[in-house]
């Protein structure tokens, strides 16, 4: 087997976002990144959650490379009755929001009401290889951004936002 390389770069941009990128591929002596053109359009701001169309949205910068995906974590709660949910959703990108599926009748009292409490504690944004249809398998994967180095080489591209404060996830 050939041996392989994997190189995690990440950085914070200048607005919200924590950017990471990885490269992997063959072994070479010197690996640079000219992270000028690579990163994705800068997230602007915390998101927030509309209940009335079940939407996540939040701010873009504009340039930047274009996602393919998006995955993003919306908390609500609501006294009467009490309930605490945290939904997370992968979906292809399409712009700043994503909306949420409307659960069906059975249990449509479990969906976000403009009286909860709502929040948006997670967004993040990918680039990667095959695009959506190549992600579905690993959208929700523990191994954090290294796990996403699937075949022989490539680059997946990552912007996360999270919860007002700058988080990322280490492996």
């Amino acid at each position: 087997m050939p041996a392989v390389s994997i190189t995690e770069s990440s950085f914070f941009g200048p607005n919200n976002g924590f950017h990471q990128i990885v490269d992997w591929g063959g072994v070479t002596s010197a690996y640079v990144l000219d992270a000028a053109n690579v990163p994705l359009s800068e997230l602007t701001s915390a998101g927030t959650f509309d209940p009335a169309t079940h939407s996540a949205l939040w701010t873009l910068a504009g340039g930047g490379a274009t996602p393919d995906l998006v995955r993003t974590e919306v908390r609500y709660n609501r006294t009467e009755p009490e309930i605490n949910m945290s939904w997370l959703i992968a979906a292809p990108f399409t712009g700043a929001s994503v909306v949420f599926p409307v659960l069906p009748n059975d249990v449509a009292y479990l969906n976000p009401i403009a009286s909860d409490g709502t929040s948006v504690d997670q967004i993040t944004m990918a680039k990667l290889p095959g695009g959506y249809d190549a992600a579905r398998p690993v959208a929700f994967n523990s191994e954090g951004i290294v796990g996403l180095a699937v075949g022989a080489s490539g680059r997946a591209q990552l912007e996360s936002y999270s919860g007002g404060r700058k988080r990322f996830r280490t492996r």
